[in-house]
């Protein structure tokens, strides 16, 4: 009984760590392929730059009124 409950024990700690290698393969597939898409767009390039940009000031704005 001990020996069945230590095997159902192993194989669901297995299953959960199978469950995120898969769901990190996933993220790392997604975060390459915006990579890629935003290094071959220049406008998507530019829109990224100009969103960040706006945030940093925003930031210095809220930073410098404290």
């Amino acid at each position: 009984m001990i020996g069945e409950l230590l095997y159902l024990r192993s194989l669901l700690s297995q299953q959960k760590a199978q469950g995120m290698v898969e769901y990190a393969l996933i993220v790392a597939l997604a975060v390459g392929i915006l990579i890629v898409i935003s290094v071959t767009n220049p406008q998507l390039q530019q829109s990224i730059v100009d969103v960040f940009a706006r945030a940093a000031d925003k930031v210095d704005t809220l930073a410098a009124g404290t």
